[in-house]
């Protein structure tokens, strides 16, 4: 196990509000390790959750104290590659990614108190991505490819009666929820990555983003009224935040190298991955006021 100093940060991040007015504030710096990094997720105020990259190419699920700086493997034994790590709102059921063969990439759900797991995975080099748990916990959401196209799917916390949420032409991804019910995902149905919303109950989806490059990884936020992304639309992958309707866009980030993978503590500050001297790290920063309630 590592015991991580948490200490201020010495790079200094702009943070841009809408309108034009910055400021500028030191991010907390969560790790040390320079090793890549993705799929970060809080479990708890307490444990943040990670995939990062251990030896050649392997990756593998961390877990970090934020009172205490102290990072471990959550499987140690686990030869496997493992990676999108996701938590029920209720907190019994685990749901990752991991990697049994070339080209078999499986879904695994796991019951947190017994240790007990199902499993999902027909190979193909795509594979499961990104899983979701629905605001009741008792479905899970997932990308996975079919015919050509990527859509968006939901199953039971078995593995079990699998139906499409999403379809479209296209890839469409990273599935996240408001607690009500709202679905958000990027998707490349109209020729770029953009994000979306749909109900999840099923109807038309909305398009939430309009960039010239990029907008990806939407995380909704715990109270579901902002969602943060990655978007490159400065010509650069950096975060941002906007409302659940896609008004009130905010600039979190600007860093020369690339920021990615954000996610939301409970209290509200957000987590990403930052890239500092082709060195990935993860840092955690106040997210700017918007100018709605």
């Amino acid at each position: 196990m590592r015991r991580l100093p948490l200490i201020a940060c010495h790079l200094c991040f702009v943070l841009i509000l809408c309108g034009g007015a910055s400021h500028a504030v030191e991010p907390v710096p969560l790790t040390s390790t320079g090793h890549a990094k993705s799929g970060l997720t809080f479990r708890d105020a307490e444990t943040l959750a990670f995939a990062e990259e251990i030896s050649g190419q392997q990756l593998a699920l961390m877990q970090l104290s934020l009172s205490t700086g102290e990072v471990s493997r959550i499987f140690p034994e686990e030869k496997n590659v493992q990676f999108g790590l996701a938590f029920s709102p209720d907190r019994q059921h685990m749901a990752y990614i991991k990697s049994v063969g070339n080209l078999n990439l499986r879904l695994v759900i796991r019951q947190l108190e017994s240790g007990a797991e199902a499993e999902f995975g027909e190979g193909g080099f795509s594979g499961t991505q990104n899983p979701c748990f629905t605001p009741d916990s008792q479905r899970l959401l997932y990308a996975y490819p079919v015919d050509g196209r990527q859509h968006i799917w939901s199953c039971n916390l078995k593995c079990e009666d699998r139906k499409r949420v999403v379809d479209s032409v296209g890839i469409n991804n990273w599935p996240t929820c408001t607690p009500d019910g709202l679905l958000v995902f990027g998707s490349s149905r109209d020729g770029n990555f953009e994000i979306y919303s749909q109900p999840l109950a099923g109807g038309d989806a909305r398009r939430l983003t309009y960039s010239p490059f990029q907008d990806i990884r939407p995380r909704v936020s715990p109270d579901g009224s902002q969602i943060a992304f990655t978007s490159a639309r400065d010509g650069n992958y950096d975060i941002y935040v906007m409302a659940t309707d896609g008004t009130d866009v905010r600039r979190v980030t600007r860093n020369p190298e690339r920021d990615d993978h954000p996610a939301w503590h409970p209290d509200g500050r957000l987590a990403y991955v930052a890239e500092q001297g082709g060195a990935f790290e993860i840092v955690l920063v106040e997210v700017p006021a918007g100018t709605q309630p």
